[in-house]
């Protein structure tokens, strides 16, 4: 039987592994850390070197350390109060550089808020400005721009100048006015533009109706007083204009659909030619209906107090199988 036998006594054969293992390493560890202590000190004694006392290592922080700390805090006062004095200046964006005649066009005022000293204002300042009326504050990116008002209770005339100095463009952006082409017209065949009933012979023909779109793409204004028009139809058969709605109001960003035209068509107009003889228009008045035997050009006009006018050119007819249709004509 072997003395490092694993298998039959393998608490004997660990232990004794673990002697003939450990004991050498202990004591080879024992004499190497006792060389290195003799040399250590051997070194120690021949440079004269000795362990610092407390009173050694406080006088080293009383002489370097308090100097330090004290030209960190002396620092960081400095900085602090330097930035709390620096007053804002006026800077000109890089796409318009400097002019000599250029004047400082804010000046500070208290609690932070800022008001103009120069009556132009460019048209290029990438800032969010929110409207303001007679009076109160003009908020830039999160700077408050205060705005007057004289004695007699009218807008301050500063303001006025800063207004009319923006271009149209930004001003719409900003929100101040209304797009002048923020009233659009849109036609279409199929879903909300198109809807279909019953006709005249149930069994036979139905009628179908076109709606035009009238959209307000502001998105921040809304339109007034708007009113629709069919201004003319040619072949002329008839004299307008007609009015299709009048005086309603779009919200920002919202839009309605007025009808525009129905026509009877056939269901099947090679069994039974059950067809309408003529188109009706949806005005509220004086009615016009052009004939279905012809293709018509439709000029159409949305009106509103806030927008310029928008029109819009679309083509009506009946095709060979008996379909109303419409088209927008593109104008050269």
């Amino acid at each position: 039987m072997s003395f490092f036998d694993f298998e039959k006594q393998p608490i004997r054969s660990f232990f004794c592994t673990a002697f003939l293992v450990v004991v050498p390493e202990f004591f080879w560890k024992l004499f190497e850390h006792a060389i290195l202590n003799w040399i250590d000190d051997k070194i120690a004694e021949k440079l004269k070197i000795v362990s610092p006392s407390a009173q050694l290592v406080v006088d080293f922080l009383i002489k370097w350390g308090v100097p330090i700390i004290i030209l960190v805090l002396v620092t960081i006062i400095a900085f602090i109060l330097g930035k709390r004095s620096v007053k804002p200046s006026h800077t000109t964006p890089s796409c318009h550089p400097p002019q000599s005649s250029d004047r400082p066009m804010f000046e500070a005022r208290t609690e932070g808020k800022i008001s103009a000293r120069n009556s132009q204002l460019p048209s290029h300042l990438p800032f969010t400005l929110a409207r303001a009326e007679t009076g109160g504050q003009i908020n830039m990116d999160g700077v408050t721009f205060v705005v007057g008002k004289n004695e007699q209770g009218s807008s301050d005339p500063v303001r006025n100048a800063m207004m009319e100095s923006l271009h149209q463009k930004q001003r719409v952006a900003l929100g101040l006015e209304v797009n002048p082409k923020a009233l659009q017209i849109e036609i279409g065949e199929s879903g909300p533009f198109m809807a279909t009933g019953r006709g005249n012979i149930p069994l036979y023909s139905i009628k179908r109706t076109f709606s035009i779109k009238i959209e307000n793409v502001d998105k921040r204004r809304p339109i007034a007083g708007c009113k629709i028009y069919v201004m003319s139809i040619d072949p002329q058969e008839y004299v307008g204009p007609w009015l299709l709605k009048d005086s309603f109001d779009l919200a920002a960003g919202e839009h309605i659909f007025v009808p525009l035209v129905t026509y009877g068509e056939a269901r099947d107009i090679s069994k039974t030619p059950a067809g309408d003889t003529f188109m009706t228009i949806h005005a509220l008045q004086a009615t016009p209906k052009p004939s279905s035997g012809t293709k018509h050009l439709v000029t159409l006009r949305a009106t509103s107090r806030d927008t310029a006018p928008c029109e819009l050119q679309c083509s009506l007819w009946v095709n060979d199988v008996g379909r109303l249709k419409i088209e927008k004509v593109r104008i050269p």
